[in-house]
């Protein structure tokens, strides 16, 4: 679904399959099932990487450049 595979962490990335590709799905559920530590490692990779790069500060800086662009400004008030 949209920037999912942007959001989550390398270590995720395997685990992004396409819409509609049961097979691809299964294999995905299937060996985070079977490894509590692979799931471990890309939930604390995917938690890193969500506090570097999708904080609550970083968001709003990020909406108001893009509005303020949209507007033609240079910075929102």
């Amino acid at each position: 679904v949209g920037d999912i595979a942007d959001m989550v962490s390398d270590l995720n990335q395997p685990m992004i399959v396409t819409p509609g590709n049961d097979d691809a799905l299964s294999d995905a559920l299937a060996l985070l099932a079977s490894q509590p530590e692979l799931r471990n490692q890309i939930g604390l990779a995917n938690r890193d990487k969500a506090r570097a790069q999708l904080d609550e500060k970083t968001m709003i800086d990020s909406y108001r450049r893009l509005y303020a662009s949209a507007m033609g400004r240079t910075t929102l008030v």
